[in-house]
C-alpha cells in the first residue's frame, strides 16, 4: 500500500475512533438524564419525650398529722403538692425523676384529698393518674390511713389498721367491687407470693412489691351480689401457707361490709363521691354504730340512697 493510502487509512480510523466517543459520551448523557430524580433530603423530627406523670410512691403519715412524700415525674419538672385546690408545697424532681417533700407544718385533722401537678422543663403539664386521700385522726391515739385512688376505680391502703392477730404482715386492706368485678389490694412481706380465694376458690396469685404492697384484679372473674368471703394465703419459698388471713364483705348496691382498713368516710366516698356523707350511713346504722370513728371488720351495713 502506498504512503498515500496508508494516511488516509489512519484518518478514517481515527475519524471513526472520534465519532465512537462522541455517540458513548452523548448515550451516557442521555442514559444520566433519564436516571430519576434523587428524592429531598428530609432533616429528620425532633423527637417529643413521652410524658410522664407524676406519681406518689412513698407516703407516710404520723398520728399529729406530720407528713411526707416521696415520688417521681419527668427529670427536672417542678412538682406542685395540691390538698383539694390548695397548693401546700413545691418541689423540683432531680436528674433521675425522683423528689421529696415534707411540708412545714402538720396537716390539720381531718380528711386530705391530695393530687400532684408536675410541669416540665418544655411546658408541659401533667396530673398524677393515682391520687392519694388521708385522713389525720381527729383523737390522740387514732390511726392515720392513706389510700391511693387508681384510676380503674380501686384503691389501696398505703399506711392504715394493723391486719388481723396472727396473720403476721399479711393483711387485706381494700376489697372494692364495681359492675360484678372484684379487685383486692393489702400488704404482705416484701416480695412474696399471695394467692387469693374467693369462697374457697383460687382466684390468682399476685407478687408483693419491695415494700409489702400486693393488688390482685382477677381477670375474667364476675362476682353475683350478696355476702362472699375472700381469703389471702402468702407464700413460703417452697410453696406452702406461710400465713393465711380471711374477710366477709357483702357486693351489690345497698349493703357493705366493713373491711380491715375501712372507715366510714372511705365507704361514703366510694359510694356517694364524697367522704362528708358518712353521717347518711351512720344514721341509717345507729344501732350497730357507737362511735363513728370505731367500725370493725366484719360489720356490714346498710348504704341508703343518697
Amino acid at each position: 500500500m502506498s504512503p498515500q493510502k496508508v494516511k488516509v487509512a489512519l484518518g478514517l480510523v481515527g475519524f471513526l475512533a472520534v465519532l465512537v466517543g462522541v455517540a458513548t459520551v452523548s448515550i451516557m448523557f442521555q442514559a444520566t438524564s433519564q436516571l430519576p430524580p434523587k428524592p429531598p433530603v428530609v432533616a429528620p423530627k425532633a423527637s417529643v419525650p413521652a410524658r410522664v406523670n407524676p406519681s406518689f410512691d412513698v407516703v407516710r403519715l404520723s398520728q399529729e398529722g406530720s407528713l411526707v412524700i416521696a415520688g417521681r415525674a419527668e427529670p427536672g419538672a417542678k412538682v406542685e403538692i395540691l390538698d383539694g385546690e390548695r397548693v401546700i408545697g413545691q418541689v423540683k424532681a432531680d436528674g433521675h425523676g425522683e423528689w421529696v417533700f415534707v411540708p412545714d407544718s402538720a396537716l390539720a385533722p381531718g380528711q386530705h384529698d391530695l393530687q400532684l401537678r408536675a410541669t416540665s422543663a418544655d411546658g408541659r403539664v401533667a396530673t398524677a393518674d393515682a391520687p392519694v386521700t388521708m385522713v389525720v385522726p381527729a383523737q390522740k391515739g387514732g390511726t392515720p390511713l392513706v389510700v391511693k385512688r387508681l384510676p380503674d376505680g380501686g384503691s389501696v391502703v398505703m399506711l392504715g389498721p394493723v391486719g388481723q392477730e396472727g396473720a403476721g404482715s399479711l393483711s387485706i386492706d381494700a376489697v372494692d367491687y364495681a359492675d360484678h368485678r372484684l379487685s383486692a389490694s393489702g400488704k404482705a412481706s416484701s416480695s412474696a407470693t399471695v394467692r387469693l380465694y374467693l369462697d374457697n376458690h383460687a382466684i390468682g396469685e399476685v407478687g408483693a412489691d419491695a415494700i409489702g404492697l400486693w393488688r390482685l384484679v382477677p381477670q375474667d372473674l364476675a362476682v353475683a351480689p350478696g355476702r362472699h368471703t375472700l381469703r389471702a394465703d402468702q407464700l413460703d419459698a417452697a410453696g406452702k401457707v406461710a400465713s393465711r388471713i380471711e374477710v366477709a364483705f357483702v357486693s351489690g348496691a345497698e349493703m357493705v361490709t366493713v373491711e380491715p382498713g375501712n372507715s366510714l368516710w372511705r365507704i361514703a366516698h366510694r359510694r356517694y363521691g364524697h367522704g362528708a356523707a358518712f353521717t347518711l350511713i351512720f344514721q341509717a346504722n345507729k344501732g350497730n354504730i357507737r362511735d363513728p370513728n370505731l367500725i370493725y371488720p366484719g360489720q356490714v351495713f346498710a348504704v341508703p340512697r343518697n
